[in-house]
């Protein structure tokens, strides 16, 4: 009688996510008496509720904290969900700790911040990554703590003290065991370590001149829009480019792989909030196209997706270009097409003796495929020419995409 209402309890409790309401035939085609719905405002929102952590934990992180020469704070999209946006920056300008964070935990807070160094992790920048190499101290927050975000379990180094902010206790030492545990609501954990950490001055050791040089050496570096003629894009210029335009009202969504990383290394999210989206663990190659569609269907329309996927991912939901075009969503839809699945192939050059088996294709024309679904299509050899098509859909009027050939043998991962 009320499965409909728990299932909505149940999705937004503890980690929000979806729920499977199966009907038997027999009970679908039943006669039954209707009764209103008793769905309230809150079945609606996450969190339903909010835990505070175990006053002992906290005692022992704001021990933890003030022993440390070094620490970190790595945010994950646990504190998305949570709002927790406002006391993570609260907290490192207390302690003036720096701010890294994984791919879903991207825009927590501006990242022109002083304290915000990106993305750490396979998918972000070696300047994070070597943050967290020389932190004596990490602080997950609403983090999985996972192989992607850190190398693999090597960085943190598997002896780093570890304090561990999570709703659920089953990600606490999962994959670190020197770890002091918080489990509760990010936001909620966070305003009572404030409270209990109010008064308290730290000596850390950190000195942020040098990693804000070198980020800007790094990108700068990488996203040169110096290209030799005919020779295809690299996806760091690609990505400066898009970054030029970008606005703060902006929803970027990405396809699984190294879409996902490309963005998130590479976009510079000024304004706190979440305006990335990708599957979590980047898994789910065709998760792009849906997942923009329903970006644009919650903002009602109101705000232009960026939806980033390559010629691999794209190729397996490009169907739903009818719905976006049907529902004239504002979608734009940016094609790396470099006419393999990149990442596959590279392991495969890397670890199988370039032994190349089902991952180049024939080359597909994606602007013409999209033409004939009814988008506003383009396609473009070079950054001069993105950036006038970038220029004509900064307030798309229903869905356009844009195909760029790419380099194939470019790839995100930073090794430790």
């Amino acid at each position: 009688d009320n499965i409909v209402d728990h299932a909505f309890r149940v999705a937004t409790s503890g980690k929000p996510g979806p729920v499977v309401v199966c009907i038997p035939e027999d009970v679908a085609g039943a006669d039954f008496e209707f009764r209103d719905p008793v769905i309230g405002r809150d079945g609606a929102t996450y969190p339903a509720t909010r835990s505070a952590p175990d006053p002992d934990s906290v005692r022992q992180a704001v021990s933890a904290l003030g022993q440390a020469e070094r620490p970190i704070l790595i945010v994950g999209g646990g504190a998305h969900i949570s709002g927790a946006g406002e006391q993570v920056r609260e907290l490192s300008e207390l302690l003036n700790i720096p701010v890294v964070t994984s791919i879903s935990g991207k825009g927590i807070i501006g990242e022109d911040y002083a304290n915000a160094f990106g993305v750490t992790g396979t998918f972000g920048s070696p300047v994070a990554r070597d943050l967290v190499k020389q932190s004596d101290l990490v602080f997950f927050i609403g983090c999985k703590a996972g192989q992607l975000t850190t190398y693999s379990y090597r960085c943190p180094h598997r002896d780093t003290q570890i304090i561990h902010l999570d709703n659920d206790s089953e990600e606490i030492s999962r994959n670190y065991a020197n770890t002091i545990g918080l489990v509760a609501d990010a936001r909620l954990g966070l305003e009572t370590l404030l409270v209990a950490l109010a008064g308290k001055a730290s000596n850390y050791s950190w000195d942020f001149d040098a990693p804000r040089a070198q980020y800007q050496v790094w990108y700068q570096e990488n996203t040169d829009p110096h290209q030799e003629d005919n020779d295809p894009l690299k996806p760091p210029s690609i990505m400066g480019v898009v970054n030029q335009v970008l606005t703060d009202d902006d929803v970027v969504v990405c396809d699984a792989s190294l879409a996902s990383g490309w963005a998130a290394s590479y976009l510079n999210f000024t304004k706190p909030g979440r305006r990335m989206m990708a599957p979590r663990g980047l898994a789910g190659l065709g998760w792009g196209s849906p997942g923009a569609i329903g970006a644009a269907m919650a903002t009602e329309r109101k705000k232009r997706i960026l939806h980033f996927a390559g010629d691999g991912g794209f190729s397996y939901s490009m169907q739903e270009m009818e719905v976006m075009s049907r529902f004239k969503l504002p979608i734009l839809t940016i094609i790396l097409n470099n006419d393999t699945l990149g990442w596959i192939k590279h392991v495969q050059r890397d670890h199988y003796d370039q032994n190349y088996v089902s991952t180049d294709f024939s080359h597909v024309n994606f602007s013409v495929v999209a033409s004939g679904f009814g988008l506003r299509s383009y396609r473009v050899t070079d950054l001069a020419g993105l950036r006038e098509c970038l220029d004509k859909e900064t307030n798309p009027d229903g869905p356009a995409l844009i195909e760029v050939i790419s380099d194939q043998w470019s790839s995100p991962v930073q090794s430790l």
